[in-house]
C-alpha cells in the first residue's frame, strides 16, 4: 500500500531541490552582487580619466581625436562602442560598463563551476565582493575585462582537459583572443603560466590545448599586429615604442610598492610605504586559504582548480613585480581574479569542513568575520572613489572654463596636467605644458601650438602658480579659474603679436628632456616597507 505521507511529501522534496542554489547559480548571483555593490559603493558619476577618453575619442562622433599610443590596443574602444554613438553620456557610459563587468565575470567563472563545482561559485563570490573590482567596474580600463577573460581561458582550458569536448576547446581559444584583444602582452604571460598546467593535466594529449592557446593568442593579437605595420612601422618597431612608455623598476622594490595599496589609493610610489596590520591580516587570512585549497585532498578538482589559478597568477603578475616600473592595482587585476580561484578552494573546504561539524558556534564566527570582510570592502571602495573624484572632476571645471573663454572660436591649449580629459569637455585641442621649458611644450608633442596660432587658433595654457606660473607664460592675459578643486589655477591666453617659433611649439629633442615633462615621482630606490596600525593621514 502507498504511503500517502510519502506520496504527499515528493512534491515539496523536489520544489526545495528545484529551488536550491547550484554552483553555476551562484555564480549568476555572484554576478548580480557585483553590479549591485559596485553601483552602491563606488557609484555611476565618476569623471572620465585620461585613458578612457582616448578610447572613447576614437569612437564617439564629433570629438577631437587624441593621440593613440603603441602601448594600447583597441578593445576598449569596441566595448565602448554602443554608448559611445550615443555620444557617451557618463551616467549612461558608468552603468554600461557595470552592466559589462557583470555579465563578463558570471561567463569567467561558469567553467570552474562545471569543474569544480562550488569552488567556482565561491570564487565568484571572493571575486565580487573585492573593492579592487568593484574601483575599476565603472572605469573604461581593459585590466578587469582582460582579467575576467583570463578567468575562463584557464577554467574552459581545464573542463577541457577533463572532458575532451571540442567546443571547450574552441571556448579557450575565443576567451585568449578577447584577452589578447584587450590587453596583448597579458595573453603572453597567461598563456606562458596555462602551458604547465596544460601538459600536467593532457600530458601527452597536449598539443591540441597548445595550438588553440596559439589560434587563440594570434586571432587576438591580429589587430594589433595590423596597425603596427599601419601606423608604427612593424610589429617590433610598435613594441620598442610601448616598451619606451615604460621604464624598467629595478630601482625600486615593485612588491612593497603594490603592499602599501592593499587598502588604496589605486595608484602611487612612495619613498614611505605602509601596511596597516588589519591589511597584513587580510593577506594572511587569503594566503592561508590559498594554501588549504591547495593542499587538501578531499576533492581533486578543487585542488587543481587551486593550482591553477595560483600558476597563472604568478605568471600574469610576474611583468609587473619584476620588469614594469608602473604601480598601479589594474595592473595586478588579472592576477587578482586568477588568484581567487586558491582562495575559493580554501573558502569551500573550510564551509565543507564545518558543515561536516555542524559546529554551530564555530560556523557564526567565521561568518561574521566574512561579513565585516566584506563590509571592509565595500567601505574600501566607497572611500578610493570619493578620494579620486575631486581630481576627475577638475578636468572638468577647467574644460569649462576654457570653452567659455573660447566663445566658439578655433581653440587649442597647453595644460599641466589631464589635458585629453580637458580637451574632451572643452573642444579645443590639447597638449602637455612643460612649464620650466622656454617654448612650453616638449619634444615629442602632435600639435605644435604656434603653428595653430598661426592657422588662427586661440591658444591657451592652463597653469597652477602666482601669475605668472613660468617664465614663458610672461605677459600673457590670465585670468583666474574659479571652483576648481585644489585652486590657484589661471587661464592664459597667447598674446596676438607672438610669431611661428613663439611658445608654445615643439622644441628641438635635444633641448627637451626625456620623459618630458620629467616623472614627479619621488624616489623610491631605498624604502622599506613599514608596519603601522594605520595610514598616515
Amino acid at each position: 500500500m502507498t504511503d500517502v505521507r510519502a506520496v504527499a511529501s515528493r512534491p515539496s522534496r523536489e520544489r526545495r531541490r528545484r529551488r536550491t542554489v547550484t554552483p553555476l547559480g551562484l555564480v549568476t548571483l555572484a554576478g548580480l552582487l557585483f553590479g549591485v555593490l559596485t553601483v552602491v559603493t563606488v557609484g555611476l558619476d565618476r569623471e572620465l580619466r585620461w585613458d578612457e577618453v582616448t578610447y572613447l575619442a576614437q569612437v564617439t562622433p564629433g570629438q577631437t581625436d587624441v593621440w593613440f599610443g603603441p602601448q594600447r590596443a583597441r578593445g576598449m574602444s569596441l566595448v565602448a562602442l554602443p554608448v559611445a554613438l550615443l555620444g557617451a553620456p557618463l551616467t549612461l557610459l558608468r552603468l554600461w560598463l557595470v552592466l559589462v563587468s557583470s555579465v563578463a565575470l558570471v561567463l569567467a567563472f561558469r567553467p570552474w563551476a562545471r569543474f569544480a563545482g562550488w569552488t567556482g561559485g565561491a570564487a565568484a563570490v571572493v571575486a565580487a565582493v573585492g573593492w579592487v573590482p568593484q574601483y575599476f567596474a565603472v572605469e573604461l580600463y581593459p585590466n578587469l575585462l582582460a582579467g575576467l577573460a583570463a578567468v575562463a581561458t584557464a577554467g574552459h582550458l581545464v573542463v577541457w582537459c577533463r572532458d575532451r569536448r571540442p567546443r571547450d576547446l574552441a571556448a579557450t581559444a575565443l576567451a585568449l583572443a578577447v584577452v589578447a584583444w584587450l590587453r596583448p602582452a597579458e595573453s603572453v604571460w597567461l598563456a606562458f603560466g596555462l602551458t604547465p598546467v596544460l601538459l600536467v593535466l593532457a600530458g601527452r594529449r597536449s598539443l591540441r590545448g597548445l595550438l588553440a592557446l596559439a589560434v587563440g593568442g594570434f586571432v587576438g593579437w591580429l589587430p594589433w599586429l595590423v596597425e603596427a605595420i599601419v601606423r608604427f612601422g612593424g610589429p617590433f618597431a610598435r613594441l620598442g615604442a610601448a616598451a619606451g612608455e615604460s621604464a624598467s623598476g629595478a630601482d625600486r622594490d615593485q612588491l612593497i610598492q603594490y603592499l602599501n595599496l592593499v587598502e588604496g589609493p589605486v595608484r602611487q610610489v612612495t619613498a614611505e610605504p605602509v601596511l596597516t596590520y588589519r591589511a597584513l591580516a587580510l593577506l594572511v587570512g587569503l594566503a592561508l586559504l590559498a594554501l588549504l585549497g591547495v593542499v587538501q585532498r578531499l576533492d581533486r578538482e578543487r585542488r587543481v582548480a587551486a593550482l591553477a589559478g595560483l600558476v597563472t597568477a604568478a605568471a600574469t603578475a610576474t611583468p609587473y613585480l619584476v620588469l614594469n616600473a608602473g604601480v598601479n592595482l589594474r595592473y595586478v587585476l588579472p592576477a587578482m581574479l586568477l588568484a581567487t580561484l586558491p582562495v575559493g578552494a580554501g573558502v569551500t573546504t573550510v564551509v565543507a569542513a564545518l558543515r561536516r561539524s555542524r559546529a554551530r558556534a564555530t560556523s557564526v564566527v567565521v561568518l561574521v568575520v566574512a561579513l565585516v570582510v566584506v563590509g571592509w570592502q565595500g567601505v574600501l571602495a566607497r572611500v578610493n572613489s570619493e578620494q579620486i573624484a575631486p581630481l576627475q572632476a577638475r578636468a572638468r571645471g577647467l574644460g569649462e572654463a576654457l570653452a567659455e573663454q573660447a566663445d566658439g572660436a578655433p581653440c587649442a591649449f597647453v595644460s599641466e596636467t589631464q589635458w585629453p580629459e580637458i580637451q574632451w569637455h572643452s573642444g579645443c585641442l590639447g597638449e602637455v605644458l612643460h612649464l620650466d621649458a622656454p617654448l612650453l611644450q616638449c619634444h615629442d608633442a602632435r600639435r605644435d601650438l604656434a603653428a595653430l596660432a598661426e592657422d588662427g587658433h586661440r591658444v591657451f595654457a592652463l597653469a597652477r602658480g602666482r601669475p605668472p606660473a613660468g617664465e614663458g607664460l610672461a605677459g600673457w592675459d590670465v585670468r583666474p579659474v574659479e571652483d576648481v578643486e585644489d585652486g590657484g589655477w589661471g587661464l592664459y591666453e597667447r598674446p596676438a603679436d607672438l610669431g611661428p617659433t613663439d611658445p608654445p611649439t615643439i622644441p628641438d629633442p635635444a633641448d627637451s628632456p626625456t620623459p618630458c615633462p620629467p616623472s614627479r615621482a619621488p624616489d623610491a630606490s631605498d624604502a622599506r616597507l613599514e608596519l603601522r596600525w594605520d595610514r598616515p593621514a
